[in-house]
This record gives C-alpha cells, sequence and structure tokens, in this order.
C-alpha cells in the first residue's frame, strides 16, 4: 500500500505495478533519468503522468494502452486524498481519468 504521505504530491508516474513515484511540478524527467528511461519510453511503456501546473490537472498515459487495474487503485487513492486538498470531487475526477485513459472499442 502507497503512503499518504507519498500520494499528497501533485506530482508523479504511476507505474504498471500501481507504484506512484511523486515528483515536483518538472520533476517527471528527473525520475526517469534516476531510472534510466526517457520520458518517452515511460509514456510508451504505459507509466500514467500525473502533472499539476497550477492552472488544471492532466493525467496522461500512452494511447496504445489501457491502465493496469493497479494503476487505476492507485489513480482512485491519489484522487481521494486530493478532493480536500485541491478541491476536487474524487468520483467524478477519477471517471474523467479513467475515460480519457481507457481505449475506444475497436
Amino acid at each position: 500500500m502507497i503512503s499518504r504521505d507519498t500520494l499528497l504530491r501533485r506530482n508523479g508516474w504511476i507505474r504498471h505495478n500501481g507504484q506512484f513515484l511523486p515528483c515536483d511540478q518538472h520533476g517527471h524527467k528527473k525520475i526517469c533519468h534516476e531510472l534510466h528511461v526517457t520520458e518517452e519510453e515511460a509514456e510508451r511503456n504505459g507509466w500514467i503522468k500525473i502533472a499539476w501546473d497550477g492552472n488544471g490537472l492532466e493525467v496522461r498515459v500512452n494511447p496504445a494502452s489501457d491502465p493496469t487495474q493497479d494503476q487505476l487503485d492507485t489513480l482512485w487513492d491519489w484522487c481521494i486524498i486530493h478532493q480536500d486538498k485541491f478541491g476536487l470531487n474524487a468520483k467524478e475526477t477519477f471517471e474523467r481519468f479513467k475515460k480519457s485513459l481507457q481505449q475506444p472499442d475497436s
């Protein structure tokens, strides 16, 4: 289980296994560098990128892959923790993110 303190960070990556890798606003590239992957490789490999720029929230994953259940579980936990901190409605935010992350039916 991911600690509340870790999930309190606004920005980060969610790996396939649900691990949340927190960072500051511009720290996504630094995390990738430390793990010896590029941001493009992380996205291509299906990592979910959460980025809050102060004006809004972006959640992104490669359109070629659906998120794993572990990733969705972590994203749900993130939404719950941030609903009070950022004035988000957890259920609406999660459903919007989930819809944007999943592939359209073929």
